[in-house]
């Protein structure tokens, strides 16, 4: 069902290796690339429009085989409320947007280089973070 990647960019130094959960093609010959997830909630637009993970996807699928031919990305998604329920959120990347994904992995890369840490404070998963400490330590001056 995962489907393993390997993407070089020319303008990074390093590939960028992930897992797409699912890639289909659909009767029409479409690309239909989907991650499957759960969530307490349902999804906005704005979060699947904005998606980083899902214009990787995008990216990659194209640069191994599937240039010039349509995408649709989704999620499937597990709602976990009191009534638990399944939901699909579609949505679809533009070339502009798969640029400005590109350069923001290269600023990234740029930042990890010159070894710039600024910590992503405020997430959830940041209680049982391994590098917690860091985070505070980095904080506090020290």
């Amino acid at each position: 069902m995962e489907e393993p990647f390997i993407l070089t960019l020319r303008e990074l130094a390093v590939p960028i290796i992930g897992y797409i959960d699912l890639l289909e093609e659909d009767e029409s010959g479409t690309i239909v690339i989907t991650d499957f997830k759960t969530s307490g909630r349902a999804y906005s637009n704005d979060e699947t429009d904005k998606n980083l993970q899902l214009t990787l996807y995008q990216i990659a699928v194209k640069a191994n085989g599937f240039r010039g031919r349509e995408i649709l990305l989704k999620f499937d998604c597990l709602i976990k409320t009191k009534t638990p329920k399944f939901d699909q959120f579609w949505t679809s990347r533009t070339e502009i947007e798969e640029k400005r994904a590109i350069k923001k992995i290269q600023e990234v890369w740029r930042g990890i280089h010159q070894e710039i840490f600024i910590p992503n404070d405020g997430h959830w998963k940041c209680k049982g973070c391994g590098y917690k400490k860091y985070c505070d330590e980095w904080f506090e001056g020290g």
